[in-house]
């Protein structure tokens, strides 16, 4: 089982793939500053988990689970960020997508 976590920042958005005991096999970074829409923000996102993928030849069917960090305050119920500082993406409705970067659904989704 391998893990993909995606760290949306202020600063940077970081993407990684790791195992189940914390070993990080290959992650990727940008700048913030290049993501001005949340529609661009998962899109990087998204680029930048198949380029893992694609770097690594890690088996996209091989992640169980997806794990995101924010900052913020969040409404997990309605998958909306709330207001987090630095980010234009105050009560972003396209943010309920960062659930699924990836084909694959998240085991407590089903």
């Amino acid at each position: 089982m391998n893990i993909l976590g995606v760290d949306i920042g202020g600063t940077k958005i970081s993407v990684c793939v790791g195992t189940q005991k914390g070993n990080v096999l290959h992650s990727k970074r940008i700048p913030t500053v290049f993501v001005d829409t949340p529609e661009a923000g998962l899109h990087k996102i998204k680029e930048l988990a198949y380029e893992i993928f694609s770097e690594t030849q890690i088996d996209i069917d091989s992640i169980e689970v997806v794990g995101t960090s924010v900052p913020g305050p969040v409404d997990v119920a309605n998958g909306l960020l709330l207001n987090p500082p630095n980010l234009k993406l105050d009560k972003c409705t396209r943010c309920k997508e960062s659930r699924r970067p990836v084909p694959s659904p998240c085991p407590h989704e089903q």
